[in-house]
Parts: structure tokens; C-alpha cells; sequence
């Protein structure tokens, strides 16, 4: 169940007065075991929800990790909208045409990379490129 603003207004009204937890009640039409219980149930639920989902929250990304699968995912966007056009090794020209100039002229006098992490970055354009030249093969054959 996920946890929405109905069950924390009523989480906030059981844990408020008398008069609180009688109007839930009534508006429920539910005896006050029963909404005690229902609300056992879904705090129960809340917390295997969490307990499940602890391990993705805490994980961080690294910002190397997103800015390589920012590459893979530029490398190959430029392949996917040429293809979508009907003109892949246009798309492949234009992604490694891209890829050279940005790494390897760009990212050295500007941000001033070293030729390690250009080409590390360069590597991920054309594993991108490489995926959507996959992609857009296979899906003529299908």
C-alpha cells in the first residue's frame, strides 16, 4: 500500500485525541479496533516496503558512473535520431564526428582533461553508438 496523504492524516488523527480517532471512526463507519488494526496492518506493510527498498535509497551513484552513462546515452541518441530518419552511418558519422571534437579538442583546452579521461569518455560514446547500431539492425530484421 503506498503511503499517501489519507493514511497520514489518519495516522495523525489516531495519534491525536479521542475526538479525532471517534470522527475517523464514523466517517470509515469501522469500529475503533478495527481502525486500530487497519492501521497496524498498513505501518506493518510501510515498514517491509522500506526494509525492502533500504538498500536502493542508500545506494549513491558516483558522479563518474552518470556522466559515463551520460555519454553511452548521447552516443547512441545521435545514431537512434539519424536512424529514425532512415540514415544510420549518417548517425554513426555524426556521433563519432561529435565524439572526437568534444573529447578530444573541447574537454583538452577547455576543461583541460586529461588524454586518459578523454578517451575513457570517448569509449563510452562509441559503446553507445554501438548499442543503438544493434538496435536499429535488428529491428530491420524483425
Amino acid at each position: 500500500m503506498p503511503r499517501d496523504n489519507y493514511s497520514q492524516r489518519m495516522a495523525k488523527l489516531l495519534t491525536s485525541d479521542a475526538e479525532g480517532q471517534e470522527f475517523v471512526c464514523k466517517m470509515l463507519h469501522v469500529s475503533r479496533e478495527e481502525l486500530e488494526r487497519r492501521y497496524r496492518a498498513e505501518a506493518e506493510e510501510i515498514r517491509k516496503q522500506e526494509k525492502l527498498l533500504m538498500p536502493l535509497i542508500e545506494w549513491q551513484p558516483s558522479p563518474e558512473l552518470i556522466a559515463q552513462l551520460a555519454h553511452y546515452g548521447w552516443g547512441a541518441l545521435i545514431v537512434m535520431i539519424f536512424a529514425s530518419f532512415g540514415h544510420v552511418w549518417w548517425g554513426v558519422l555524426a556521433s563519432v564526428a561529435w565524439a572526437s571534437v568534444k573529447e578530444f579538442v573541447f574537454d583538452t583546452y577547455v576543461e583541460r582533461a586529461p588524454f586518459k579521461d578523454n578517451l575513457q569518455d570517448f569509449s563510452f560514446y562509441m559503446l553507445g553508438m554501438s548499442t543503438a547500431l544493434c538496435i536499429t539492425s535488428v529491428s530491420k530484421f524483425c
